[in-house]
């Protein structure tokens, strides 16, 4: 890589739901590695599932990052100079990729509904095997295929792999991990309704030579997508493009060792937002949660951005979401706010609880009635 050219990293959200706080993490680390290595942080909004998209120009996502301090360099809103910055909107740069996978006839049409591929997966289950597509449509003649097409059965687009075959990647946390084909589906691409997969769209933005990702060598995201950079990195291989370095963020869990969830005090952004948590102590927390011991625990982000050691990452799978310890960074934080500043955003809470309290101006530090 060109030593003068800034690394490029990415928080990809999809608005599908509100914030939570391993969305929180991964803008955070992805924001505070672009400021440690002077590049630059970028904001695409992972869009394409129309069906499930609570918030579609991704406003609130945008108010939230603000809230938090992320301050991005390229994305919606301020633009840039590979937008668009909603993956919805790219349909014509992966229809020109889906015909080099057909040209060479890596991908077949799939007609299996999802009530047949769930009635599959029970079969498979109860046999005590592998829950995988048994590629029902890629046994189909060329005639069969014709004649469905006729009906206008709805299909969608699947990936044959190898299965072979193996990838192999490298992760910041876990070292050097083997996939082996064998252990995969053949993956869709496309949707019913014509619509890409994330995990195609996210391969294209990050290969297209068109909108600079060719030098972004690194992917940060959640230890829940582990597995799906498997079928990622198989497309890299069909494109004999170099794959990057991935970093995937262990998983938040609760104090009994359980995925973070909704029933979970704090799951969500808001939550702690509503329950008067500073972002200074939520940026604080979620920067040095899991990672070792530090002199001073207290940092803001130019801070964290310094001391944070991404040299050497931690391998763990997940850390505990420990609130008694967000509670006393909140506590550090508050105290460390100037008397009006602490003033205007205790203002907002007073008013839902005494709407009455409009009527207060402050005024040369002290209340008085207008």
């Amino acid at each position: 890589m060109n030593t003068n050219t800034p690394i490029r990293v990415r928080f990809a959200p999809s608005p599908t739901g509100l914030m939570h706080l391993g969305n929180v993490r991964t803008a955070l680390m992805n924001y505070l590695f672009a400021q440690q290595k002077k590049g630059i942080f970028i904001i695409r909004i992972e869009d394409t599932d129309s069906q499930r998209n609570y918030d579609p120009r991704a406003t609130k996502i945008i108010a939230d990052l603000t809230w938090l301090g992320l301050d991005y360099q390229e994305g919606p809103i301020k633009g840039g100079p590979y937008a668009p910055y909603f993956q919805s909107e790219r349909t014509g740069i992966y229809q020109e990729y889906i015909k080099k996978l057909e040209d060479k006839k890596l991908v077949y049409r799939c007609f299996c509904t999802p009530e047949e591929l769930e009635k599959r997966r029970q079969r498979q289950l109860a046999l005590k095997l592998p829950p995988r597509y048994d590629r029902t449509c890629l046994k189909l003649s060329p005639a069969e295929i014709a004649q469905l097409l006729t009906e206008k059965k709805p299909y969608i687009l699947r990936v044959q792999l190898d299965q072979s075959g193996s990838i192999t990647i490298h992760d910041l946390a876990h070292g050097t991990i083997t996939f082996e084909f064998k252990n995969f589906s053949d993956f869709p691409i496309t949707r019913a309704d014509g619509s890409v997969t994330f995990i195609f769209a996210n391969f294209v933005v990050h290969y297209d030579d068109q909108n600079g990702f060719k030098r972004n060598k690194l992917v940060i995201r959640g230890e829940d997508h582990l597995t799906n950079t498997a079928n990622q990195a198989a497309l890299y291989e069909i494109f004999h493009a170099p794959i990057p370095t991935f970093w995937h963020l262990p998983i938040l869990c609760n104090a009994e060792g359980k995925k973070l969830s909704k029933r979970d005090f704090g799951f969500s952004l808001t939550d702690l937002m509503d329950a008067g948590y500073v972002h200074e102590a939520i940026d604080n927390y979620l920067a040095i949660i899991g990672g070792g011991v530090f002199e001073q625990e207290i940092m803001n982000l130019d801070e964290l951005a310094q001391k944070l050691n991404f040299d050497h990452i931690h391998s763990t799978g997940h850390v505990r979401y420990d609130v008694e310890k967000l509670r006393w960074l909140n506590h550090k934080w508050i105290a460390k706010l100037a008397p009006q500043d602490l003033m205007e955003r205790c203002l907002p809470f007073l008013l839902k609880s005494y709407p009455q309290a409009e009527k207060l101006r402050y005024i040369d530090n002290t209340y008085s009635s207008s």
